[in-house]
């Protein structure tokens, strides 16, 4: 019901399911990224002028950032192998 059938052998994701998933994903990823650069760049200021602060070393975040693109690879190929084509081009845009 799920997989239609484009010539011998091809299998594709229902649209309606692979366009849901999709932007699902996107704004999965969107939302993490805004809460890891969120996170990070409010360490670098203070309320007192009188201290001088210094901003968290951005490596930790740009990792965590490097994570969520390492997952969207991963569901790009997941997606690629069930032939849900538009999951894949949103997961790779990103």
């Amino acid at each position: 019901m799920g997989v239609s059938r484009r010539g011998p052998g091809r299998r594709r994701a229902d649209t309606g399911a692979d366009i849901g998933a999709g932007c699902g994903l996107v704004l999965l990823e969107l939302t993490v990224l805004t809460v890891v650069f969120a996170l990070w760049l409010p360490s670098g200021f203070h309320q007192d002028p009188g201290t001088t602060v210094e901003a968290d070393s951005p490596w930790g975040y740009l990792a965590a950032a490097g994570g969520v693109g390492a997952l969207a690879l991963v569901a790009a190929v997941a997606a690629a192998r069930a032939g849900a084509f538009v999951t894949v081009v949103g997961s790779l845009a990103e």
